[in-house]
């Protein structure tokens, strides 16, 4: 058994090492107070922000020199819990290297709304009058719809790279509005964030669609192209728009 108590991190590792080569396999929990501060100390930084904060993770894990898988691990991050398979590994990036997260991962719902920023989004309904009604998402006032408009910071997702299959069994939060499960396949390149969404329920409705992040230029850039049959369009509407009628 190997303990590490220290400020930034706090682990314990049952199983084997290979000291020569840095390997590792058997049982690993690791906890922090921040992210942030713990990856850059282990030489990973991810930038400045107010988020990425508390964190713990255990499960199975397996280690070569550039490589940590864990399998049936249990995660949390600041107040998002999830459990699932992931590898992390070391990859050629410009001048230097860069984290790569690949795996999937199911989330127990989560409140997601500090991690977001609207800068004038677009959210169209193309037909809202009908049951069951099919909502496209396309140009929303985001003061009328209550969206915060406070930017928040992104640059934590320029540091890592990220293909993940992401299910979501419970609600998942953006301040009001709410989307009841989820599948998704999520890919992170560059600052460039694209979620595939592959079957969506919300509303009473089901749909797909895919939402995009880009977060290279100065000023995080948000888009969304998401269909939605069977919905109940008055409390969609009210909620993602801000009618109210």
């Amino acid at each position: 058994v190997m303990r590490l108590d220290s400020p930034l991190l706090k682990a314990t590792f049952n199983g084997t090492a290979v000291v020569s080569s840095g390997g590792l396999r058997g049982a690993l929990e690791a906890s922090g107070p921040n992210l942030r501060d713990a990856s850059a100390w282990l030489g990973a930084p991810l930038g400045d922000g107010p988020l990425l904060r508390a964190f713990s993770i255990s499960g199975a894990v397996t280690r070569t020199d550039a490589r940590a898988a864990f399998e049936n691990a249990t995660i949390a991050l600041d107040d998002i819990k999830a459990r699932g398979d992931l590898a992390l590994e070391s990859v050629a990036a410009g001048d230097g290297r860069k984290p790569l997260l690949n795996g999937r991962l199911e989330v127990q719902g989560a409140n997601i709304t500090p991690y977001m920023t609207f800068t004038k989004p677009a959210v169209s309904a193309a037909s809202a009058d009908a049951a069951p009604a099919r909502v496209e998402i396309a140009a929303l006032d985001v003061k009328r719809a209550g969206w915060d408009e406070s930017p928040l910071e992104f640059s934590g997702i320029k540091a890592i790279d990220a293909s993940i299959e992401l299910t979501v069994t419970a609600p998942l939060i953006m301040q009001t509005k709410q989307i009841d499960q989820l599948q998704a396949d999520v890919s992170l390149r560059d600052g460039e964030l694209l979620a595939s969404l592959n079957r969506m329920q919300m509303y009473g409705g089901s749909g797909d669609g895919r939402v995009t992040l880009n977060a290279r230029g100065a000023e995080p850039r948000i888009g969304a192209e998401v269909t939605i049959n069977g919905v109940r369009a008055e409390q969609f509407l009210k909620a993602f728009m801000g009618y109210d009628q």
